[in-house]
């Protein structure tokens, strides 16, 4: 198991890289359109990717 202490400082950093371009790619995909008729579109997978990319940096 992974002590939390034991996270070097270029872990914590490269972590923070994912988070922040996971949170860039959430925030771009907001403006992709939607299909009509569909309550999804072009922006459902850059979302999701995007939150994983998120919830894996942090």
């Amino acid at each position: 198991m992974l002590n939390r202490s034991s996270q070097t400082f270029g872990e914590c950093c490269a972590g923070g890289v994912v988070a922040a371009l996971g949170l860039l790619i959430v925030m771009e995909a907001q403006g992709f359109p939607t299909l009509p008729g569909q309550r999804y579109g072009a922006a459902l997978f850059p979302l999701i990717i995007g939150f994983a990319m998120i919830v894996g940096g942090i």
